[in-house]
């Protein structure tokens, strides 16, 4: 547990809209593979929020809502990430918080 607190980063109240015009508040918890990949990601992070950014563009709130909303975000921004990081990957997306409205 300590090693993956150690290799996660946040990224906290990225405020965007949605396709449909609503706001969407969203917080991230990223757990990554390696010291080298949080580096990596943290060197990144403009290119990893805009990945956030764009993602979310594109749902409508009734694609992020419920427990089938959490798992596409999360699993869309992971393959998306991993394909910008060459140092490590991206484990896992933890969504902290999420309002839509």
């Amino acid at each position: 547990a300590e090693e993956v607190k150690e290799n996660s980063v946040e990224i906290n109240d990225i405020l965007t809209n949605l396709a449909t015009g609503d706001f969407i508040k969203i917080s991230f918890t990223f757990e990554l593979s390696n010291e080298t990949a949080k580096e990596e990601f943290m060197l990144l992070d403009f290119k990893i929020k805009a990945i956030i950014n764009q993602t979310l563009a594109d749902m409508t709130p009734e694609e992020a809502n419920g427990s089938k909303g959490l798992d596409l975000i999360s699993s869309t921004l992971l393959n998306k990430i991993n394909n910008v990081l060459k140092e490590g990957k991206v484990r896992n997306v933890n969504i902290t918080s999420k309002v839509i409205s």
